[in-house]
């Protein structure tokens, strides 16, 4: 699940991934610049998913975490870019 929602964080113009990078459940990627990424993780907060903003962003997938769910996540954070 960290590899599927990597490769959908790099198709978005506004995430930087290195795709080789990703080895685990865990992943990081680098915001560009013009994006609020603070608004972004109040307002995803508020839809029930969190996530620490930062210039980079280290995204987490739990077991309880599915390919569903990280879908969920890429198409909330699309609305909000």
């Amino acid at each position: 699940n960290a590899r599927y929602l990597a490769e959908q964080l790099s198709l978005l113009a506004e995430f930087e991934v290195d795709l080789t990078a990703v080895q685990t459940n865990m992943l990081f990627a680098k915001v560009a610049d013009n994006v609020d990424i603070k608004a972004i993780a109040t307002a995803l907060k508020q839809q029930g998913i969190l996530i620490s903003p930062g210039t980079t962003v280290r995204l987490v997938t739990h077991a309880d975490i599915n390919r569903a769910d990280v879908d969920t996540f890429i198409k909330a954070l699309k609305a909000l870019l």
